[in-house]
């Protein structure tokens, strides 16, 4: 199909451009056709990239998540989480990505107690890598306080999305989408 149009070059090219594939695919919606790619990707990417080698194993991890296999999608980013962590500083923008991803997955999988243990790392190593301005770090608010709210601790929830809105009103201005949604929430 469409990875047959590709021309092949090197090993490290071509695990790109499965991953790019299979990243358009989850992007939109179309996880059995990701993890295909990031199938074909993982089997060619040269040990000598790790960090295209994390990058195609949290595209898998999330494309197993959506499908709702859990424990694959575990199982993958946990994977990732240790190629980022043997990254040193180098890695650690991606090892929050690794712990949102963990943290979303068991989120849906209905363990909201190691979600939160996963989205407070990441949002402390977000805050300290990207900034209090990073949407990453609102994303990761945004989970914390959803985690809250499935437990019944509205005033922690609340604390939560007034952070995010306080964020919003500053960066995005107040005509921009998100800080409806915040406001909502």
């Amino acid at each position: 199909a469409a990875s047959s149009r590709i021309s092949q070059g090197s090993a490290l090219t071509r695990a790109r451009q499965l991953t790019a594939i299979g990243e358009s695919k989850f992007r939109l919606g179309e996880y059995d056709d990701a993890v295909r790619f990031f199938r074909q990707a993982q089997r060619i990417v040269p040990a000598t990239s790790p960090e295209l080698q994390s990058r195609v194993l949290v595209g898998l991890g999330q494309s197993y998540s959506d499908l709702g296999d859990e424990p694959a999608a575990d199982h993958a980013l946990l994977r990732a989480l240790r190629i980022d962590r043997s990254r040193g500083r180098a890695g650690l923008a991606d090892v929050a990505r690794d712990l949102e991803a963990l943290g979303i997955n068991r989120y849906y999988a209905g363990n909201l107690a190691l979600a939160q243990t996963f989205t407070e790392r990441a949002l402390a190593i977000r805050s300290q890598v990207e900034g209090p301005a990073s949407p990453s770090v609102a994303d990761n608010r945004n989970m914390l306080a959803n985690i809250a709210y499935q437990r019944g601790e509205l005033g922690r929830a609340e604390a939560y999305y007034r952070q995010n809105l306080a964020h919003d009103e500053k960066v995005l201005g107040a005509n921009h989408p998100d800080l409806a949604i915040t406001l909502n929430n």
